[in-house]
């Protein structure tokens, strides 16, 4: 959920296996309840998101990347307070360890390190699709999930 009013996202739940077929993925969502909801997927991956909306996901949707989609989406996320649920076990070890790589002189390159990085991957594309149509039921969501004790702040 995102909040842009008060720049809050709330990560309540993730996906995190490797090596799944687009029927392992959609039987996956579905089982987790989110057969229904909008998803955004890797537009590199067109195949795959018509297949998945012939099982029946009906509400994917390729994200929209452009030029520097990684930094742009970095840049964006930066301005937001990121709330993790616990039980995203791998999205905290993810956050915790994404870091900006370095040349062989140990210079601060204008790019991630290309490792814990598929779930920080996913959120930079809620930079590129975001628009004012999904923003109320945004602000609803997220004063739901403010109301769950058991969230992790990161900043």
């Amino acid at each position: 959920f995102i909040n842009t009013e008060k720049k809050e996202i709330y990560v309540f739940d993730e996906l995190y296996k490797k090596g799944m077929s687009n029927e392992a993925i959609y039987e996956a969502v579905v089982e987790m309840g989110y057969k229904k909801e909008k998803i955004r997927a890797d537009s590199a991956e067109p195949k795959s998101i018509d297949r998945l909306r012939t099982l029946g996901l009906k509400g994917i949707r390729p994200a929209r990347k452009g030029k520097d989609s990684i930094n742009n989406g970095i840049d964006f996320l930066q301005d937001y307070k990121i709330y993790i649920s616990p039980k995203c076990q791998n999205f905290i070890t993810e956050i915790s360890n994404y870091t900006w790589d370095k040349d062989l002189n140990g210079k601060m390159l204008n790019r991630p390190v290309d490792s814990f990085n598929h779930l920080m991957d996913a959120m930079e594309i809620i930079e590129t699709y975001w628009n004012v149509n999904e923003l109320k039921a945004a602000r609803e969501e997220a004063a739901v999930a403010r109301n769950n004790r058991n969230i992790l702040e990161c900043k």
